[in-house]
């Protein structure tokens, strides 16, 4: 078993919403290595898990540029 951090994404609305993020990325030469579909949709909206080379990087360019960011704690099901 291998367990990766990972970026949780709410995708933004509009046009070609993953290629906002990818742009955000590219812009600071953070390169994605894996991308996941979130099943789980905390606020109703698309969402993604990408595994990227600089986590710390993409974390401030990310929420630096709007993105809504999705924790562990927001894809807990509450019983």
């Amino acid at each position: 078993m291998i367990e990766s951090d990972l970026v949780g994404i709410e995708l933004p609305t509009g046009t070609q919403p993953l290629l906002q993020v990818c742009t955000a990325l590219l812009q600071v030469e953070v390169n994605i290595v894996q991308a996941y579909p979130l099943f789980v949709r905390p606020h109703g909206k698309p969402a993604v898990a990408l595994m990227v080379d600089n986590i710390e990087m993409a974390l401030e360019t990310l929420s630096g540029k709007g993105f809504t960011m999705i924790t562990e704690a927001d894809l807990s099901v509450e019983s």
